[in-house]
């Protein structure tokens, strides 16, 4: 259909490795917590990324020739904003869009332990525009999603989960973007 033709996600198989989950972990700021609107079943903390990371710049080259240039995106002069999500037993969030938040958005799945069982009942479901499951992202460590945030971009965990999820989510925004969602600036970088 014409739909699939214009996909709104690219979903990014080992993206990071499990070391490079450990060492973005070492950056988390477990002081900043950043509030959740949509469940208070999800801690948000933001890392540094002022710190100079390596894993981050080799995520970003990463992010820059694989969904970015898949949505013919130029994150060149974006702002890069992550957070560390733990979302706790009853968390779920209906099928939603990201529009117009951020010009680039993407989750990175980091379960701790082997979550074979989780993979498709704890990952993302990508919702066609009449809200029917198109497909599922694997809730994988180092696996995850990008969405081109558009007005159809429909996705989110329509089951209740029963225990702890762990991802990092990745806005690249413009300055405009940056401002209007009330970022800090201590923990963004330019890309």
């Amino acid at each position: 259909t014409h739909f699939h033709e214009t996909m709104f996600y690219h979903k990014c198989n080992n993206i990071l490795s499990r070391l490079e989950i450990i060492t973005l972990m070492e950056h988390v700021d477990y002081t900043a917590s950043r509030a959740d609107e949509d469940n208070s079943n999800r801690d948000m903390y933001p890392l540094n990324l002022n710190d100079k990371i390596s894993t981050v710049d080799k995520l970003i080259l990463d992010i820059r020739d694989g969904p970015a240039a898949h949505f013919n995106i130029d994150i060149s002069g974006l702002y890069l904003y992550m957070t560390y999500n733990i979302d706790r037993e009853g968390y779920y969030i209906e099928p939603h869009t990201d529009y117009p938040t951020s010009t680039l958005f993407g989750q990175i799945y980091c379960p701790v332990a082997n979550s074979d069982n989780l993979y498709e009942k704890y990952g993302t479901a990508f919702y066609s525009p009449d809200l029917k499951v198109m497909e599922y992202g694997k809730y994988k460590s180092g696996c995850g999603y990008f969405l081109k945030p558009t007005k159809q971009s429909f996705h989110g965990l329509k089951d209740v989960i029963t225990e702890p999820r762990y991802s990092f989510l990745l806005d690249f925004v413009t300055p405009q973007q940056l401002k209007d969602e009330d970022y800090n600036l201590k923990y963004c970088i330019q890309v």
